[in-house]
C-alpha cells in the first residue's frame, strides 16, 4: 500500500474560473474552499457519500476541484504529495461529470510531472476507472497480476448501479474475490482475508435479498473502503 508524504510545497493554482470539456473548472486550495464555502455538501449525494465522510476528506485534502456547467458538474478532493510526486483522489461527487474530472486530473498531473494518480475505488466504479486507464496494482514499479487483468477484462463492459446489483453476479463476486486476497490491492483489509481462498462452497445465497454474502470479507471493510487503482504518468 502507497505511504506518500504530503506535499509541504503546495501548489496554489488560480482561482480563475477556466474551461475543460464544456465545463467552468475552479481549482482551489483546501482553505481557501472551506473559507468560501463553509464546507458545502452541494455536490455529494447523502445517500452514496455520507457527511462525516466528505468532511474527513475535506480536512485530509490539500485541494478542491469544481466542475460546473447547466446540467451537470462535481467536485474532486484531492490531496497532493512530494515523496513520491503524485495525487491521491479521495473523493469525487458527480452528476454526468466523472470522466471529465478525471482527465483534468490527468492533464493536471502530466504537465506538472506527478509520476502517478491513485485512488480507492468503490466496486459500482472500478469499470468507470478501469475505462479511464487505471489498473490493480500496488505501485508503478509492480504490474498488475494478469490473472487479475483477466477476469478485469472480462468484466469490463458490466454496470449496475447499486453494490447489490454487483454482489448478485457470481463472476464479479469472483473478481472482487480476487482483488480482496492480492495483498495490497483491499484498503484495511483485515488480515485474516488475507491468509486463504475462500472456496465457492462458502458463499451462501441469500433467498431473501437475492445476493449471495460472505461475512469474512464480501460485507467486511475491504467492500466498503474500496480497492487500490492507479495510473501511472512517467511512461
Amino acid at each position: 500500500m502507497l505511504k506518500d508524504k504530503p506535499s509541504k510545497k503546495i501548489d496554489k493554482p488560480s482561482k480563475k474560473i477556466d474551461k475543460f470539456m464544456g465545463f467552468d473548472v475552479q481549482m482551489t486550495r483546501k482553505v481557501d474552499f472551506i473559507e468560501e464555502n463553509n464546507e458545502s455538501y452541494d455536490y455529494c449525494d447523502p445517500v452514496d457519500v455520507q457527511i462525516g465522510y466528505f468532511r474527513e476528506a475535506l480536512r485530509n485534502s490539500t485541494h478542491v476541484i469544481i466542475f460546473s456547467k447547466p446540467d451537470a458538474g462535481g467536485m474532486a478532493l484531492i490531496q497532493m504529495h512530494d515523496s513520491p510526486k503524485s495525487i491521491y483522489v479521495d473523493l469525487i461527487c458527480a452528476k454526468k461529470a466523472g470522466a471529465a474530472i478525471m482527465k483534468f486530473i490527468a492533464k493536471y498531473a502530466k504537465e506538472r510531472k506527478y509520476k502517478y494518480i491513485y485512488l480507492y475505488s468503490v466496486i459500482q466504479v472500478i469499470n468507470f476507472y478501469r475505462k479511464l486507464g487505471y489498473k490493480h496494482a500496488k505501485d508503478c514499479k509492480t504490474p498488475e497480476p494478469e490473472y487479475i487483468t483477466e477476469i478485469a477484462n472480462e468484466e469490463l463492459d458490466k454496470r449496475y448501479d447499486t453494490q447489490r446489483e454487483y454482489l448478485k453476479d457470481w463472476d464479479y463476486l469472483h473478481y472482487l474475490h480476487y482483488l480482496t486476497t492480492e495483498e495490497g490491492l483491499a484498503k484495511d483489509c483485515p488480515k485474516y482475508i488475507l491468509e486463504e481462498m475462500k472456496e465457492e462452497e462458502e458463499y451462501e445465497w441469500n433467498e431473501e435479498e437475492e445476493y449471495f454474502e460472505n461475512e469474512d470479507y464480501v460485507v467486511g471493510n475491504c467492500m466498503d473502503d474500496g480497492y487500490m487503482m492507479i495510473l501511472c504518468l512517467d511512461k
